[in-house]
């Protein structure tokens, strides 16, 4: 079967928000073993309806969540791309306001009511401006963790900049590294998420033209290996990454209640790489990776992302493409992308 490059920008945008429905129901709260229970019970992962895990309104306390409701993960991954494409470049303000109109205002893109929310994401778009949050993040008051909340969003960016030519003479390299660096400033300013999100942006990029996953990742290590004769610990943490399947108890957990690394960036690359590597198919990657447990729904998105730049939209099962919520907005918001990129 023939995949054009049409159906991988559908496939990448698509697979990001299929990856974050389906597997938001095992987020945080249950265990590898656990989720291996309940998939074989409902015969595979199956979508279904689940009693939430959230901060804030509308879903702060017990509601039902409606299968194929996309959360945080695909409405940011969507308001990135919806600027994208209305700027045709990166601007920073415009980014600040379409992610904080979902965040702090509850505004969704892609379905009735807005779910799902990070507290680092809460902490950097609080400020009613973005100039006010810049200088929030200089004075110190915005925590910088190491967290996956700008990694999450970030498959529109190697969509609209990654396979361009430029009259001028610049690489579309420096600039993709460019908007991914500067398109994650805006909410998570820790290096090992700048690093992770320019990683990921340089593999879709290389999985778009035709590339394995795993091929597409080794030559995304050498093309950053050679950037810096002496590279920063966060950029040599990502290019040397470890590619093994991570460990719930050694890896994810944490040696104290509370204390778990499920959010972290670097293990969240990790996981949706192992995956994508490991996949035999797409609905295998996104199985492999969200019986992982941890952060199950972010894990999702980021592998998805790869997975249907892998094997294009038809590769999604049809069942779990029914379902999703906004899956046209996403596919249509895919279309202008390529449009972008390839006009």
């Amino acid at each position: 079967m023939t995949i054009t490059m049409r159906d991988r920008y559908r496939g990448a945008m698509v697979g990001t928000e299929c990856g974050d429905s389906l597997l938001a129901a095992y987020e945080w709260m249950w265990t590898p073993e656990q989720i291996a229970v309940d998939m074989e019970a409902r015969g595979g992962l199956v979508p279904h309806e689940y009693e939430p895990f959230d901060y804030v309104e509308p879903f702060k306390g017990r509601r039902t969540i409606k299968k194929g409701q996309p959360t945080d993960d695909s409405e940011l991954s969507a308001a990135l791309a919806l600027s994208l494409i209305e700027k045709k470049s990166l601007d920073e303000e415009d980014v600040y306001n379409r992610l904080r109109a979902f965040i702090v205002d509850r505004k969704s893109i892609l379905t009735e009511r807005a779910y799902g929310s990070g507290r680092t994401l809460r902490a950097a778009l609080d400020a009613p401006t973005y100039r006010e949050s810049v200088a929030r993040f200089e004075a110190g008051i915005i925590p910088t963790p190491p967290s996956n909340g700008s990694l999450m969003r970030c498959v529109a960016v190697p969509l609209a900049f990654g396979n361009q030519e430029y009259p001028n003479g610049c690489r579309n390299s420096e600039i993709l590294t460019s908007v991914a660096i500067w398109q994650s400033m805006v909410t998570h300013r820790n290096s090992s998420a700048l690093w992770a999100c320019v990683a990921y942006s340089h593999m879709v990029k290389y999985v778009l033209l035709g590339n394995a996953p795993a091929n597409a990742w080794s030559k995304t290590r050498v093309e950053m290996a050679g950037w810096f004769e002496k590279p920063e610990a966060e950029l040599k943490e990502i290019v040397d990454i470890d590619l093994s399947k991570p460990d719930y108890e050694r890896d994810m957990k944490g040696s104290e209640p509370g204390n778990n690394k499920f959010g972290w960036v670097v293990l969240s690359l990790r996981a949706a790489l192992w995956a994508s590597i490991e996949a035999t198919d797409f609905a295998d990657g996104i199985i492999k990776v969200g019986r992982l447990g941890g952060d199950t729904d972010t894990y999702g998105a980021i592998a998805g992302g790869i997975l249907g730049a892998h094997f294009g939209i038809q590769g999604i099962p049809e069942h779990w493409l029914n379902v999703l919520q906004g899956r046209d907005i996403m596919i249509d918001l895919a279309d202008k992308l390529y449009n972008i990129a390839h006009s």
